[in-house]
């Protein structure tokens, strides 16, 4: 995830065990585990430089076989700058396997084909189906 420095903007990323919308990620953020943040008026850092940087989560999936990951950016107010956000891939791991071993990379041009993507490897590495 890269971003660069702006105003009144946000840029995240989160996920949640479950199906979830992408509605209930905008509407109830709280319930969700965010993997990272940038904006331009908050607590969370404004951009990272622009600079591609990995940022990682460890999760155990309990007595779930569904994650949901959901994406987020925009800006409010007027004179709010939108630096961009960029989302790279993402790599889901199962247990006992570094992401700088053999990782499942998993590449979409939109966000809707990555979380397609997303659920289908979830699906593969944990249910085996």
């Amino acid at each position: 995830m890269k971003g660069s420095s702006g105003t009144n903007y946000w840029t995240e990323t989160g996920y949640r065990l479950g199906s979830w919308s992408a509605q209930n990620f905008d509407e109830s953020s709280s319930s969700w585990t965010f993997v990272n943040k940038f904006d331009g008026y908050g607590s969370y850092p404004n951009g990272n430089g622009g600079v591609w940087t990995t940022y990682t989560k460890t999760l155990s999936t309990g007595g779930n076989n569904t994650i949901s990951v959901g994406f987020k950016a925009g800006s409010q107010g007027g004179g709010s700058t939108y630096p961009g956000g960029n989302w790279n891939n993402l790599t889901i791991c199962p247990p006992g396997l570094s992401s700088l071993n053999r990782p499942t990379n998993v590449l979409g041009a939109t966000v809707e084909s990555l979380v397609d993507q997303i659920l289908r490897l979830w699906q593969n590495l944990i249910l085996g189906q």
